[in-house]
């Protein structure tokens, strides 16, 4: 018996059933086919700011023109303000600190210290005459 018959059946069937297939497939622009034009443009950044925070607001959109130091978003300001009255409370502290140092000490205080003074020198007056008298042979 010849075999090359019953080899070719079953790559017949195979090549029918292709082609029956492939012509009842929707092959117009229906439904079930999605066709996009377009690019795709995937990017990431990392940023880095001088101070953290969250952003509050942002200000430009993506694709907008923007010139060198332009401000393209604006952090939660809280933290900040709190940071500057504090710093403002320091100053204002040291410059209390300054004017009463400019304004000097009132009298009374000079007074009190003349007089600390005048009996600071009176102890080392008598420390010089104790220290001369036992240096003083007998």
């Amino acid at each position: 018996m010849n075999k090359t018959p019953l080899l070719l059946i079953p790559i017949v069937l195979a090549a029918a059933g292709f082609f029956a297939w492939n012509q009842s497939r929707d092959t117009g622009q229906g439904a079930t086919r999605l066709t996009l034009y377009g690019n795709v443009d995937l990017c990431e950044f990392d940023l880095a700011f001088d101070t953290p925070g969250h952003v509050a607001q942002i200000l430009v959109n993506e694709g907008d023109a923007v010139a060198a130091g332009q401000p393209l978003a604006r952090l939660r300001s809280e933290k900040l303000e709190a940071s500057a009255a504090a710093a403002r409370a320091v100053v204002e502290a040291a410059r209390q600190a300054l004017a009463k140092l400019e304004a000097g000490s009132r009298p009374q205080e000079n007074r009190i210290a003349q007089a600390r003074a005048d009996a600071l020198q009176a102890k080392a007056r008598i420390a010089q005459i104790s220290y001369a008298r036992l240096r003083k042979p007998i």
